[in-house]
């Protein structure tokens, strides 16, 4: 009966390997990307409300038709730009996914590889375990593993 109790079964925290590893520092690598397009996306809010600005300072000026064509202008500016924005926005939500999937992907196979070398049955993320010793968290085996 002792062996089925041997150590057999460890476990893993996985939102720590995932905050921790080198892999996953999602957050440096997109970050300068979102930063510049919110910098776009301001720059281009403060280029619209001036433009907006001049167009009542000229609206006594225009005829009306002039206006109404320059704010036809403008608003069909506005709605490209924003579609601009919002597909550069989905580029860089699908390069962190597949970022992502490719990191988890190569995470797992780095934990089978060891659960392999060590003859491990089962390894259970942490979240999933009510008690567990301590001895069978394995979380900076595995760490220590993927970042290399």
């Amino acid at each position: 009966q002792s062996n089925l109790f041997s150590s057999e079964i460890f476990y893993v925290d996985m939102q720590y390997i995932l905050e921790k590893s080198k892999k996953m520092k999602i957050k440096k690598k997109f970050s300068e990307k979102e930063k510049d397009l919110d910098n776009k996306i301001l720059e281009f809010k403060v280029l619209t409300k001036k433009k907006e600005q001049e167009l009542i300072a000229k609206k006594n000026i225009l005829s009306q038709e002039n206006l109404n064509n320059e704010i036809g202008l403008l608003n069909d500016k506005i709605q490209r730009t924003q579609e601009i924005f919002k597909t550069e926005e989905q580029e860089i939500l699908k390069l962190k996914k597949d970022y992502l999937n490719s990191s988890l992907k190569t995470i797992t196979q780095k934990i089978i590889d060891y659960a392999d070398q060590n003859s491990i049955k089962i390894i259970l993320d942490k979240k999933l375990v009510l008690i567990g010793d301590n001895e069978l968290d394995i979380t900076k085996e595995i760490l220590k593993i993927i970042n290399k």
